[in-house]
């Protein structure tokens, strides 16, 4: 019963990372408001089922791991890497289920690590619209030279990101980027890259968290002693 227990924080963290991931593959914007409503009770299921139920150390040792992680995404938020939904859903992660039972990693690890699979996935998806399947170097870019006019009147490509220097393509308005990128003349060849929805991938990461745990982790390990 109390192993049960120990995995409320994670189920409680799992149902505000399937909503908030639902709402960024769906608009790409996610209300920060929201993850402050989520962390209200959050917080004290995480103190009662992680450091008063739990194990306390465990918990509080995971959590401390995780903030350098936070810490590195906020430093690629502020250079426009990625976007700030994206540190607050690592955030809150790290402070309402800090680890895993039976897992020797952070749950924040293993959820960036088993985020990877979705967000890969949705690269090759994404590069279709663009490629031919047969086109090995096309697949597997992560930009792409696409006609200004395109970007703009596409729906296949709405939440494209522009690489465009003057600015930061991930909050500015795309209009605004693709006018300034091409300087109006919408035969100009851009570059772009697909934006992805991470914090639906973190989604997917969490859940994979919780079913795997560190297990293949622990099979490459032992693969690579023999």
């Amino acid at each position: 019963m109390n192993e049960l227990l120990k995995l409320i924080p994670l189920l409680y963290a799992t149902i505000a990372l399937a909503y908030t991931g639902f709402l960024d593959f769906k608009s790409r914007e996610v209300d920060p408001k929201l993850w402050l409503i989520f962390l209200v009770p959050g917080i004290p299921i995480s103190i009662l089922f992680n450091y008063y139920l739990g194990d306390s150390i465990l918990s509080l040792l995971s959590l401390t791991l995780s903030i350098p992680i936070v810490a590195l995404t906020y430093i690629m938020y502020r250079l426009c890497m990625i976007g700030g939904a994206d540190v607050l859903a690592l955030a809150f992660i790290s402070i309402i289920a800090p680890y895993t039972p039976g897992s020797i990693l952070p749950t924040l690890y293993a959820t960036i690590l088993y985020s990877i699979t979705p967000a890969l996935f949705y690269q090759l998806y994404s590069n279709m619209k663009v490629c031919r399947v047969t086109s090995i170097k096309c697949m597997l870019s992560l930009k792409h030279s696409i006609e200004a006019e395109r970007l703009l009147k596409d729906p296949s490509f709405k939440w494209w990101l522009i690489d465009y220097s003057g600015g930061c393509s991930i909050d500015e308005d795309k209009e605004t980027i693709i006018a300034k990128a091409s300087g109006g003349n919408l035969k100009t060849i851009l570059q772009a890259s697909p934006g992805h929805p991470y914090v639906a991938h973190l989604s997917i990461g969490l859940i994979l968290a919780i079913i795997l745990r560190d297990y293949p982790i622990k099979v490459l390990i032992e693969a690579l002693l023999l």
